[in-house]
């Protein structure tokens, strides 16, 4: 073999070691990160009796946490609670929850019949407006309805059997995370 044929050789070794390298560090990484922050975050939130399961992803930067929900007495109380336990474990990172709940058709029907009511009264404040509309709907249909709100979200719970449905609405701009 000649001395050229050699640097070329070095360099394929060279270029392959480097790349198991960076996949070495890079697997080393995502094993400390998944033990670390997203396992105990996992268990933390199965460990809620409303919660069915915990699905985490990644969107960029942001974390996305998806819950599917069992049943819910109080939303508000519940969604508090999943978000502290997200919050503390990612640290002021940029987080996401989204719920999945068990909605079957009627209570989606409803949904879809009341929230330009739900969005009206977070753009305008008329909640009370909101609530009528809600309970008329509601009343007919035989479904039992769950409203609160607090600072920073309105909360929206129907459920009807074995149903429910789950939705909270910002009620401005989210600040700090």
């Amino acid at each position: 073999m000649d001395f050229d044929g050699f640097k070329r050789l070095r360099w394929i070794w060279v270029a392959t070691f480097s790349l198991l390298v960076f996949a070495l560090l890079a697997g080393t990484i995502y094993v400390a990160k998944w033990q670390s922050t997203d396992r105990p975050l996992q268990a933390g939130l199965s460990k809620l009796a409303y919660v069915r399961g915990v699905h985490l992803e990644q969107d960029g930067r942001e974390l996305v946490v998806k819950i599917s929900l069992g049943e819910v007495s109080d939303l508000a109380a519940a969604y508090g609670e999943m978000e502290s336990l997200v919050a503390a474990a990612w640290r002021g990172k940029p987080y996401r929850l989204v719920l999945h709940d068990t909605r079957g058709a009627e209570l989606t029907a409803l949904w879809r019949e009341t929230q330009f009511a739900v969005y009206e009264a977070v753009q305008t404040g008329g909640y009370i407006a909101m609530v009528r509309a809600i309970g008329e709907a509601a009343v007919s249909r035989g479904i039992r309805t769950s409203l609160a709100m607090d600072a920073r979200y309105l909360y929206v719970h129907y459920q009807k059997d074995s149903y429910h449905l789950c939705e909270v609405i910002p009620r401005g701009e989210e600040k700090g995370r």
